[in-house]
């Protein structure tokens, strides 16, 4: 029976059926407090003929077609409504979930609560080439070329209004907290909870079976990510015929969608590697797990990640994790024992780091079996404890 002073609202930017982090752990938390017998709902944005995942849970959406303003505001409108006998509004992010709540809950007496997962500002600015500076400079001083309607400076003090006004602030690493203490949030209110995944059952695939099953065979070096500036997936294309020195049967695969998919299309024709390098877009949690299943290796060298869900979700497939040294990584990574830092787009270094793995088995198979994804600070029950810790004090 469901404690009615247990009501917790969920204020999402994206929600299953889309893919990513963010959608995959409000679906995971919404169902798991389900279960435990809290009432959830969840608010965001979509577009209106994708089906709603199957739930125990109500789900509510605001169109994705309304221009922006006009988005934001019906998303408020929503919340109001939806959320007004709701003891605690839990948003996704600091702009298009996160400012809506901050106005509901100030309107209607609720705690807020706003989890923060990297600075939308940066990620934007980022997005739009608007500025060459990595996240680090960027929150000593910002540097960009403005936009006509003043989009980043807005975007910057709409962050920092958030986190200031919200009862508490979430965010996966103590890289981030640092971050978002330099934002103005007093450093007290600010919960650090390491994102998590949901493992999947222990078994170990036939790889070759699973290499038949996607249609990729040879050796498999897979990632995962947006396909956003910061991930620098252009460094791993350029870098395969050197990596193809050391073994001329592996192949690259990477997983995702974004706004610089044709610029790795060219880079991909540019350099004759149709049949090396693949990217099949964006996949479904369960399509992923089949592709990791797939793999040998795992590379990641983006300049930035707050704490990657895809690090973890890497690892909970048993593969050798190669990935930048940067952000909240070393915070997963611990160098050597679970898997290698190496320094961001340097090709020299990620060149010999993949053939020292790739030659020494017993290595390989260190790196394969340490038990991070399974240590208590990155177990998803923890995780959900922490966080109703925080949304219920």
């Amino acid at each position: 029976m469901i404690n009615k002073n247990k009501k917790i609202f969920i204020a999402a930017d994206i929600f299953p059926p889309q893919i990513g982090g963010p959608a995959s752990y409000s679906f995971d938390l919404a169902k798991n407090l389900t279960e435990q017998g809290y009432l959830v709902k969840v608010l965001h944005y979509g577009h209106i003929h994708e089906k709603k995942p199957k739930s125990e849970f109500k789900i509510f959406k605001v169109s994705v077609r309304w221009p922006l303003p006009i988005r934001y505001f019906l998303y408020f409108v929503r919340l109001f409504f939806l959320a007004y006998n709701f003891d605690v509004i839990y948003a996704q992010g600091p702009v298009a979930s996160g400012l809506p709540s901050l106005w509901v809950s100030h309107l209607l007496g609720k705690r807020f609560i706003v989890k923060i997962v990297g600075d939308y500002a940066w990620e934007q600015t980022q997005l739009g080439h608007k500025t060459m500076q990595n996240i680090d400079d960027w929150q000593k001083k910002p540097e960009y070329r403005e936009t006509a309607v003043g989009k980043i400076p807005f975007l910057i003090y709409i962050e920092r209004l958030v986190v200031k006004g919200a009862d508490k602030v979430i965010v996966p690493s103590h890289y981030l907290k640092k971050i978002v203490a330099g934002w103005g949030a007093k450093e007290e209110k600010i919960q650090v909870i390491y994102n998590s995944v949901v493992l999947p059952k222990k078994i170990i695939p036939d790889k070759n079976k699973v290499k038949e099953k996607i249609g990729v065979f040879g050796d498999i070096l897979i990632s995962v990510g947006r396909l956003v500036p910061w991930k620098h997936f252009e460094f791993l294309i350029e870098l395969m015929p050197e990596f193809l020195k050391i073994n001329k049967n592996f192949k690259l695969i990477i997983i995702g969608d974004g706004a610089e998919l044709k610029k790795y299309q060219k880079i991909i024709n540019n350099l004759n590697l149709l049949e090396k390098v693949f990217l099949p877009g964006r996949m479904s949690k369960e399509k992923l797990s089949v592709y990791l299943n797939s793999a040998d290796m795992f590379l990641l060298n983006s300049s930035y990640e707050g704490l990657s869900h895809t690090i973890l979700e890497a690892m909970a497939h048993n593969l050798p994790t190669l990935v930048s040294d940067v952000g909240g990584n070393s915070e997963v990574i611990e160098n050597e024992m679970n898997g290698l830092l190496i320094p961001h787009n340097d090709k020299k270094e990620w060149a010999k780091a993949l053939r020292r793995v790739w030659e020494d088995k017993k290595l390989r198979d260190r790196l394969s079996n340490q038990p991070t994804p399974k240590l208590p600070c990155f177990n998803f029950s923890e995780l959900v404890k922490r966080t109703l810790g925080v949304l219920l004090e």
